[in-house]
């Protein structure tokens, strides 16, 4: 049976316990990992803090040398825009994974444009560029007259998608600027047998930022008599229908 302690023993054997563990140089807890409830390391809550407090501040350094952590970065070298010894003096945000000494991954956003990279240490040692798009426009239309997109096209994005299919069932994608898009295309389904493809032609503009439309938009047939072997053209208007528009960033 244990013996019960008077009021001021208890306190006491209270506060014996507690100055052992305030004396106990930081090792009355482990650290915290996967199997036990214990205490962070300082390096554990500076990442922690990098990552959802506030990232650290790093000037004047090489990014693709940064130690793993997660970083806003300004003046810094290595930056894909700023290579040849050149730096960066506007603000991006660098997330860096991996050995310090060894492969690493980095992804780096720039704050202004929204361009963003990823640098493998492991893969050759380079930055490779990656395109987000949003939808500026989904349907099926010839366009004819001006459709609304989702927000401005200009000064936040470095070009545009654009889906499309065509009249004889055929589609595809195109890639243009900010500026618009022209589609080329023949509807012969890669089939050189065929003997009278259609040549398709569409020209994508923006009348107003937040505008889109086909300014030309024609069908060109071309066929083969079988008698004389002369080759006749019948153009005909609308051979576009125009399904998607897309913002890279």
């Amino acid at each position: 049976m244990r013996k019960k302690l008077g009021l001021d023993k208890s306190i006491a054997e209270i506060a014996r316990t507690l100055k052992a563990h305030i004396g106990s140089n930081g090792k009355a807890h482990l650290p915290v990992s996967s199997d036990l409830a214990g205490f962070m390391t300082p390096e554990q809550l500076e990442q922690h803090n990098q990552l959802f407090v506030n990232r650290k501040d790093m000037f004047e350094a090489n990014v693709q040398e940064l130690p793993s952590g997660f970083y806003r970065i300004a003046r810094v070298y290595g930056h894909p825009l700023a290579l040849d010894g050149k730096y960066a003096d506007w603000i991006s945000y660098a997330n860096v994974y991996g050995d310090s000494d060894g492969p690493k991954l980095i992804e780096l956003w720039d704050r202004s444009t929204g361009r963003r990279w990823q640098y493998s240490g492991s893969a050759g040692k380079y930055w490779m560029e990656i395109e987000s798009r949003v939808t500026l426009w989904e349907g099926n239309s010839k366009m004819t007259s001006p459709v609304t997109l989702a927000q401005s096209v200009k000064n936040q994005f470095t070009g545009i998608y654009v889906s499309y299919s065509t009249d004889q069932l055929g589609g595809g994608e195109v890639r243009g600027s900010i500026y618009g898009a022209r589609i080329n295309t023949v509807n012969d389904n890669d089939d050189i047998t065929v003997t009278s493809p259609s040549v398709i032609e569409a020209i994508l503009e923006f009348p107003t930022d937040t505008t889109a439309r086909l300014k030309s938009n024609s069908s060109t047939n071309f066929a083969v008599s079988t008698v004389s072997g002369n080759v006749f053209m019948q153009k005909r208007d609308g051979g576009v229908n125009i399904t998607g528009i897309y913002g890279i960033r």
